[in-house]
Formats: structure tokens, C-alpha cells, sequence
């Protein structure tokens, strides 16, 4: 049989021994007392005092606090969560927790939020602001919103197209069914406004009528589009066509006139306008005539005001001018020999290149042969880009024949040398000053452009100098001297 083993046989007796198969009444129970056992005093400042009390029939009571302590008062407990754990000598233990003050519960506390946390007092950074459709399966779903604000709306299906004759205004999403129209409507022409408006001309603009359905087949084909224009208050029409109006032709063949732009030349500066346009369409019909806005043309381009030159030295012309006339953005001007019989656009020469900024009015020109006699013109232009908005024409003419003095030498300078002359780079130059005076030493090319140009003042004695035209094209050069009594040429070949 099996044999006695005397002891404790109820396990939740402190002193349970599994062993034992035979109560012997020795069982031992836990008896820690904890009918009010805590207490919790007001927290002020970190000076919470928490009192507990407790006994026990198994001996001596040990107290430790999650917070390292050990007393049986722990005192100066700052707001926040404690937990202590009671034990008697037999190793009974009661454990309990304990809150001072209001522990921090997170969430959203911002309450225009759409996640407002009501029971929150301490924000966690969670709260949703971005509003708009949350619903995926809605019209107007937008991905980044993250509060719904009721505004989702449902997908609506319909034909879309305006051209269509089933379009729907109210369809959101198209249902592949639109309906197309076989029939050219013949409408009016649409979109008429001006541009490029200046002292002569504009450019009339309008919509093309050509329409197309859904599979590509033109359904209005444009046979003609023709403009009218005429000065108001007066009731002659002047007109501009597009293609001519023929219909279909025996090999079934019409216009398809894709034009949207016509420039109105030959108009009277600075009157206004009235407009109006018809466009026939190849169908046979048209869509009668409709009114553009009046538009009014600029103003003449003002030209220079009284034009003049004359020859600063044998070589040299200077011409001046004004802006009495108005403001402009540049002129040109342009001379050539007076003696030339039947002379052509290639006889005359532009000064100053493709213009005289306007506020500049004076003008030189080099390398002119002295005792020649020249005409001169000038025109000006009110577009910084050149263009046909310009002065109606160029000035009157004005004539001057270019001074002859010139210097032999001996009166002013003495033994003008150039060496080596032809040169293949430097010249060498060198002369004598008897008196003292003002000199300017210029080097040349063939249309009068200055290469080099040295003023001395008050000079007197040798002069020498190199000029290095290495880097110039090879040809004809003019060493000028000018003097308060004349001038001096000679010439330079480059080879």
C-alpha cells in the first residue's frame, strides 16, 4: 500500500507541501489585513504623503515602493502612479496601486480637429486638419484630406463632351455613349479681336470653324471667310477675302480654309475702325456677318526734325538733328555721292549702322573724300525691332560737300614717315611738331571706322609711334593727322 506522508495538502495554504498525501492540519493561510490599509493625502507641490498600515498574524510587515523606498510613511510623492508591495515574515504578499494627482491621458485636444479627444488633457500631435471627400469611391476623392467634410460626391455618368449633341453638364465621369451631330450647323464666326495694331495695318483674328466628331470626320468644312472694314461715320466697306467661295467642285473637292488671321494693310493713320466677318462653309450656308470690336490705328511715327550736317574736316561729316516732331525708338540715316548718275539702292550707305537710339542726335561719319559733295536722309522707326512701323518716308534731302584743307607739311608738322608701307602688321609713324598745339592721330579703315586714335594736347618735338594691324583684314588703311589747321592723309597697305 502506500504510506502516509503527513502535512499541509491545501495548495493555497502559504505553508502547502506538495508532497504530503495526508492532511495532518498544519495549514497556514495568509492573513495580511487590508480594510483601509492606504490612505492618500492632498499633493501639494511634491509633498504627497501616502500613510499605510497593515498587520499580519505571520510576524513583521516589510514595505517596498516602486520607487526604491522602504518605509512605512513615504513621504514627499510628487503627482504620478505608485505602486507598493506589502509582505509578512512568511512571505504573504498584498500589492496595490496607487495615483496622486491627474496622470496625463493623450490625445488630440485641439476641438476644430476632426479626431478631438474629449477625455485628452495632454496632446500627442495626432490631431487631423486636412479636409475634404475620405471616400475612395467617390467623384471627388482627394487622397490627401484626412476629415471627412461631407463634400464627397457621387460619380455621375453621362457624356461629357460640349460638342455632343447628348452632352450632359451635370455628368462626372463619361459613359463612352456621346452622339455626334452629321450636319454641319453653319454657326457664325467666333473670337474676332485685333492685334498688331500700328500707324497702317492690323491683323484680324477670329476662331477656326472647322469642326471635327469624335472619330475624326470633319463635319464643318470652311469654304470662304471674308472681312469688311471701314472708317466709322463712313459707309463704303473695303474687304479682305480667305479662299473664294466655290462650294463643292465635280470632283466633289471644297476648301477646308484653316486660317485664323488676316493682316488689314493700306489703312488711314490714326482713325477709328469698325469690323465685322462672314464665314460659308462648303455646305452651301453661312453663318452671316458678325461685329468685331472698333479699333483705332497709331499715329504717324514721328520723323527727325530738322536735319543737318556738315563736314567737321576734310574727311569727316557731322550730322544733328532734334525731336521736334515727337518721340520715336531709333532713325536711320543714310548719304551717298550727290554726282552719281542713275544711282541705285546700292550707291547709299547707312551712318551710324542699323541706327541712332533715340536722345542721340548727332551722327559722324568717317573716311569721306574731301571736296566731295553728298546727299543725306533720314528716317526713323517706332518699333525697337525694326519692322514696317516707321516714318511714311525719309526726310528731305540735304546736301554739303566736304572741306578741302589740307596740310603739304612744313606749315604745322614736319617729316611725316610711315615705314615699312605696304606692312604685313606694324607701321611705324613718325613726324616733327615745330609749335606747340593740339593734335589727334587716327589709323583708319576703308569705310571710316576708327582703328586706333591718340589725342595729344599741347604737343611739340618727334613723335613716334608703332601700329601693329595684325589682327586686321588685309587691304587699305588712312593715317589721318588733324591739326587747328588742317589735316593730313596717308594712306596704309595691309598685305
Amino acid at each position: 500500500g502506500v504510506l502516509p506522508v503527513y502535512g499541509g495538502t491545501d495548495a493555497s495554504a502559504y505553508n502547502y507541501d506538495s508532497l504530503a498525501n495526508t492532511e495532518d492540519g498544519s495549514c497556514q493561510y495568509c492573513d495580511l489585513s487590508n480594510s483601509n490599509w492606504i490612505s492618500q493625502n492632498t499633493v501639494n507641490n511634491c509633498n504627497g504623503v501616502i500613510v499605510t498600515s497593515a498587520s499580519s498574524s505571520n510576524g513583521p510587515i516589510s514595505y517596498l515602493w516602486n520607487d526604491g523606498s522602504t518605509q512605512y510613511f513615504n513621504w514627499n510623492l510628487c503627482t504620478g502612479l505608485y505602486i507598493v508591495s506589502i509582505t509578512d515574515a512568511v512571505g504573504c504578499n498584498i500589492t496595490d496601486t496607487i495615483i496622486i494627482g491627474t496622470l496625463p491621458v493623450l490625445g488630440c485636444t485641439d476641438p476644430a480637429a476632426c479626431n478631438y479627444d474629449a477625455n485628452a488633457n495632454t496632446d500627442d500631435g495626432s490631431c487631423l486638419s486636412t479636409y475634404g471627400c475620405t471616400d475612395p469611391t467617390q467623384f471627388n476623392y482627394d487622397a490627401t484630406a484626412t476629415c471627412d467634410d461631407g463634400s464627397c460626391i457621387p460619380y455621375i455618368y453621362g457624356c461629357t463632351d460640349p460638342s455632343a449633341n447628348n452632352y450632359d453638364a451635370s455628368a462626372t465621369q463619361d459613359d463612352g455613349l456621346c452622339t455626334y451631330s452629321t450636319t454641319c450647323a453653319e454657326d457664325p464666326i467666333t473670337g474676332l479681336f485685333i492685334d498688331g495694331i500700328i500707324d497702317d495695318r492690323v491683323n484680324a483674328n477670329f476662331d477656326n470653324m472647322n469642326t471635327y466628331d469624335a472619330n475624326g470626320t470633319q463635319v464643318c468644312r470652311v469654304d470662304q471667310i471674308r472681312i469688311q472694314y471701314r472708317p466709322v461715320g463712313t459707309s463704303a466697306w473695303s474687304a479682305k477675302n480667305i479662299a473664294s467661295p466655290t462650294g463643292y467642285n465635280s470632283s466633289g473637292i471644297c476648301n477646308s480654309t484653316q486660317n485664323t488671321m488676316k493682316p488689314i494693310r493700306s489703312l488711314t493713320l490714326g482713325t477709328t475702325y469698325e469690323w465685322r466677318v462672314k464665314v460659308w462653309y462648303c455646305s452651301g450656308g453661312n453663318g452671316g456677318w458678325v461685329d468685331g470690336a472698333n479699333f483705332t490705328t497709331a499715329d504717324e511715327c514721328p520723323n527727325v526734325g530738322n536735319l543737318s550736317v556738315y563736314g567737321a574736316n576734310p574727311t569727316k561729316a557731322t550730322f544733328n538733328w532734334d525731336a521736334s516732331n515727337g518721340a520715336y525708338e531709333f532713325a536711320r540715316i543714310k548719304m551717298r555721292v550727290d554726282s552719281i548718275s542713275n544711282a541705285t539702292g546700292s550707291d547709299w550707305f547707312l551712318v551710324g549702322g542699323a541706327g541712332v537710339s533715340y536722345g542721340t542726335f548727332t551722327k559722324n561719319k568717317n573716311g569721306l573724300t574731301p571736296g566731295e559733295t553728298y546727299r543725306g536722309q533720314a528716317r526713323t522707326w517706332c518699333d525697337p525691332n525694326g519692322g514696317a512701323y516707321n516714318s511714311l518716308s525719309w526726310t528731305s534731302l540735304v546736301t554739303w560737300t566736304q572741306p578741302t584743307n589740307r596740310l603739304e607739311g612744313g606749315t604745322a608738322i614736319d617729316n611725316l614717315d610711315v615705314y615699312p608701307n605696304p606692312s604685313r602688321d606694324v607701321f611705324n609713324i613718325t613726324f616733327t611738331s615745330e609749335i606747340i598745339q593740339n593734335l589727334s592721330v587716327r589709323v583708319m579703315n576703308a569705310i571710316g571706322e576708327e582703328i586706333m586714335i591718340e589725342e595729344l594736347q599741347k604737343f611739340v618735338g618727334e613723335y613716334t609711334k608703332q601700329v601693329n594691324l595684325g589682327d586686321n583684314a588685309k587691304g587699305v588703311y588712312f593715317l589721318e593727322i588733324e591739326t587747328s589747321n588742317g589735316i593730313m592723309n596717308k594712306k596704309l597697305i595691309l598685305h
